[in-house]
């Protein structure tokens, strides 16, 4: 599997490493006591010429919790019983106050958009006490400090095929109880953008990629500009050239295309 090394949390290049076994990473990379000076991980692989964002994610190869609400480490683990993964504190752990990093591995490297159905689903149905900031696939983790000890409680690894299919159902459950604009089957370029007008471009990320596939699906290299005139009007925005990148990435899908837009916008 490959990680992404930071040197520190204002590092957004990184540097990718092999890892054989997470245990033994993350004791040989263990970080010091001041938090500012630590270095950090992401559990992903960057594309090449790809600076640490979520549209610069390559392949992620294993989960990360943070669990900062005062749930204790044991409970935690009950909520995960059967399943194998690694946790440790957190700089920010006390007694009474317990916060504390749990990683999943996968069994198998996931795609942005993938990643973001695995992470739902293990959010929801395990550990509803997760950090919603980990849902971004770029995230950086602190590596555990000296002196912390590092666990592994052995189990199965999550049967990602399963979850993704589930959660792709629920996804499409969800979109079928929102107001959404009719699609006549039928749609010119100007019909979308005025579709994409209703969606703001700060939308989770798994819409957001479904949105850049519909486009790449329906209308090829001419959807390029529209994807990326609409992503820049939000907060999120990455930049021209990485929102390019990533539309150029896309492989159009059979099962999404520009239906999907008229289903994310809203009725008005």
């Amino acid at each position: 599997m490959k990680f992404t090394t930071y040197e520190s949390r204002f590092d957004n290049k990184g540097t990718t490493v092999e890892v054989s076994d997470i245990g033994t990473f993350l004791e040989a990379n263990r970080s010091p006591a001041e938090k500012d000076s630590s270095p950090l991980v992401g559990l992903y692989e960057l594309k090449t010429h790809f600076t640490r964002s979520s549209t610069g994610v390559e392949q992620v190869y294993a989960l990360g919790l943070d669990i900062d609400s005062g749930m204790s480490p044991k409970k935690a683990m009950e909520l995960l019983d059967g399943w194998e993964a690694y946790y440790f504190a957190t700089h920010s752990y006390t007694k009474k106050h317990p916060k504390f990093r749990i990683i999943m591995p996968l069994e198998a490297p996931l795609d942005a958009y993938s990643y973001d159905l695995v992470w739902a689903w293990v959010t929801e149905n395990l550990m509803p006490e997760n950090d919603k900031a980990t849902r971004d696939p770029s995230r950086m983790f602190y590596l555990p400090r000296e002196g912390v000890q590092i666990h592994h409680r052995t189990g199965d690894l999550l049967p990602l095929e399963h979850v993704i299919v589930e959660q792709e159902r629920l996804e499409e459950l969800r979109e079928g109880l929102r107001p959404a604009r009719q699609y006549s089957g039928e749609c010119s370029l100007a019909d979308v953008q005025e579709a994409l007008h209703d969606i703001d471009p700060d939308v989770e990320y798994t819409d957001w990629f479904r949105i850049a596939i519909a486009l790449k699906h329906t209308f090829g290299d001419v959807g390029k500009d529209i994807f990326t005139d609409w992503s820049s009007s939000g907060s999120k925005f990455a930049g021209e050239t990485e929102c390019n990148r990533f539309y150029d990435a896309q492989r159009p899908s059979g099962s999404v295309g520009v239906a999907t837009i008229f289903h994310l916008a809203k009725g008005g």
